[in-house]
């Protein structure tokens, strides 16, 4: 590789991780175009040679900027990217839960990126993408898709949250997250492990799952209702009119007619979503919705506990694929449940504030599916459960510390290879492995789970999404931007010219 031409999508970079990032590089390789998409707006120590924009491009639906270049799509490049449009095209809608948009306007931003994007690349000759965290906006997920069709370089970083710190995984592409994870405990295959074999970060999050205590009822209903009061605060009648202000603001201020009706076209697509958000949600309590529904569980019964997933969020919308419609997991496991006879236990995530009107209805009618009272502790519903299900989500690693099986929908969860782990590749192999599970022959023994967890610790960086504060105390800029690189290069089979 002559010169690196490379674009870096920063996180909210509180300690200049980035340039960390940019100076391993830079003694690993000649370094030649450098774009960093700044989400942090100007406020770092800027590089000299380093070309910074601003990170709201990623998630704009128009601007100047995105204007700049007029490629030609060429009709290889829109077939390449045909099974990556759909999802683009979804995952506009994650700023809202409302259908707001019709599919002329989506497919109209959709190629605005895309011509976009394909012209950052190609003008630039950028032969390395690096996505501080998972690609879930528009931009930064054609950057992604470009880079498969391209087979340009890439790596990004899938962040697990927990009460220690951020500890994220990294993979090349979705299917590829968490491989080497893999790699790495099938190579521990003949290895005993014990709980002193783990970091002391590994030790506290292993522990606090296997001694957890979940927040009792009150907790959960106290949060949904802070949760429900900022956002009826959001599409309140202060802020729409304080948008309606801004209309007139830009349109004085603009001198630029192109630039003014931009500015203008945003501002009204923020205020059709809030009218539309503060007339859905004003007249429906979705807590007081579920628990019409749900029901207190019943721990004697056979049963497979299915956690939902917060949404729209990265973990269902681009990282489970089809499967971020959730329904169609719950309709497999009950076509299962009635062959298999078991019960479906379906729970509410604790902050999602809205789902589609007859959403838990549709859910609650399902034959052996249940919702369960949200009043309900998580680890008693795993520990009392056969097995659990989501698509992406860190009920995974908790089932995995319980011994418990956890079946999952998608190629795009970070646990891959885990002892507990069934992925549904065909209804009729998941119905198999659910027989195994029903009559006990499907063990997880603990020197599997902690050879896992000992995985995970290797291969796994520490992190940060939006603070400081969400880091752990072993956390080091320095090392983890090296362990970046380390990965980009490795799994993408990059050859370095190395200068050290």
């Amino acid at each position: 590789m002559e010169e690196l031409n490379f674009i870096i999508r920063t996180n909210f970079d509180c300690d200049g991780i980035t340039e960390e990032i940019i100076s391993v590089l830079k003694d690993r390789f000649t370094l030649g175009k450098a774009i960093v998409l700044d989400c942090n707006n100007g406020q770092r120590n800027r590089l000299k040679g380093v070309e910074y924009w601003s990170g709201e491009l990623i998630g704009s639906h128009d601007s100047l900027k995105l204007r700049e270049h007029t490629h030609i799509l060429e009709p290889d490049i829109l077939e390449k990217m045909l099974p990556y449009k759909s999802m683009a095209m979804h995952i506009m809608m994650r700023e809202c839960h409302y259908d707001i948009y019709d599919r002329h306007y989506l497919e109209t931003v959709y190629y605005r990126h895309l011509k976009f994007w394909l012209s950052v690349v190609e003008d630039n000759q950028i032969n390395c993408i690096i996505n501080m965290t998972p690609p879930h906006h528009i931009g930064e997920y054609i950057l992604y898709a470009l880079a498969q069709i391209k087979n340009i370089p890439y790596v990004f970083l899938n962040p697990q949250i927990s009460s220690k710190g951020v500890m994220s995984g990294l993979g090349t592409s979705w299917d590829k997250l968490g491989y080497s994870i893999q790699k790495n405990y099938n190579n521990k295959k003949k290895c005993d492990c014990t709980e002193n074999d783990l970091s002391e970060y590994m030790q506290t999050a292993y522990q606090s799952v296997k001694n957890a205590v979940i927040m009792q009822s009150n907790d959960v209903e106290k949060l949904y209702h802070e949760n429900r009061k900022q956002f009826l605060k959001f599409v309140s009648l202060g802020n729409i009119l304080l948008d309606r202000i801004k209309i007139y603001g830009v349109a004085i201020k603009e001198a630029g007619l192109e630039t003014k009706d931009i500015h203008l076209k945003n501002v009204e697509r923020r205020l059709m979503l809030r009218r539309k958000a503060r007339k859905t949600e004003k007249h429906m309590d979705h807590l007081n919705e579920y628990m019409k529904y749900s029901v207190a569980p019943d721990f004697s019964k056979p049963y497979v506990y299915y956690a939902l997933h917060m949404t729209p969020e990265a973990s269902t919308m681009p990282q489970a694929g089809e499967f971020k419609e959730q329904l169609l997991s719950i309709e497999i496991l009950s076509k299962l449940a009635v062959e298999l006879n078991f019960q479906v236990y379906v729970k509410e995530h604790w902050v999602q504030v809205h789902r589609d009107c007859d959403y838990y209805k549709t859910i609650a009618e399902l034959p052996n599916v249940s919702l369960v009272d949200i009043k309900t502790n998580s680890i008693e519903l795993i520990q009392n459960s056969i097995a659990v299900s989501t698509q992406t989500g860190n009920v995974i690693f908790e089932s995995l510390i319980k011994q418990k099986p956890a079946i999952v929908f998608t190629s795009g969860y970070l646990f891959k290879g885990a002892p507990n782990v069934i992925q549904m590749r065909s209804y009729k192999e998941l119905k198999e492995e659910m027989k195994q599970v029903l009559n006990s022959s499907f063990v997880i023994n603990e020197n599997d789970v902690l050879r896992y967890l000992k995985a995970m610790d290797e291969e796994m960086v520490f992190s940060y999404i939006d603070t400081l504060e969400e880091t752990s105390k072993v956390y080091n800029k320095e090392n983890t931007a090296k362990r970046i690189v380390d990965y980009l290069i490795k799994y993408n089979n990059m050859k370095i010219n190395n200068k050290l």
